[in-house]
């Protein structure tokens, strides 16, 4: 888990939020999703609602699929003021 000023965020939910805007955009579907990680569409569909975590394995086929990075996980306003912060 990921912990910042006493919240507790869920790594995958990143993941989860970005693959859910895909699919309520229609650019995604869950079934699309699983061929391209290997997964089982069942096996997706428990993920996508949160139902079921992925390893970090099936965190890299997923963020590979979906052409992204962990930095795109990211809050970029968090980012930047820790970089403020260490920087001084």
């Amino acid at each position: 888990m990921i912990y910042s000023r006493g919240e507790c965020q869920r790594p995958s939910g990143g993941v989860t939020s970005r693959s859910g805007e895909r699919i309520k955009t229609r650019k995604l579907t869950g079934l699309g999703l699983a061929k391209q990680t290997g997964f089982e569409q069942a096996y997706i569909s428990n993920f996508l609602n949160r139902k079921r975590s992925l390893s970090l394995e099936g965190m890299d086929r997923v963020l590979t699929a979906q052409s992204l990075s962990i930095y795109d996980l990211l809050n970029r306003e968090e980012i930047n003021k820790r970089a403020k912060h260490s920087s001084v």
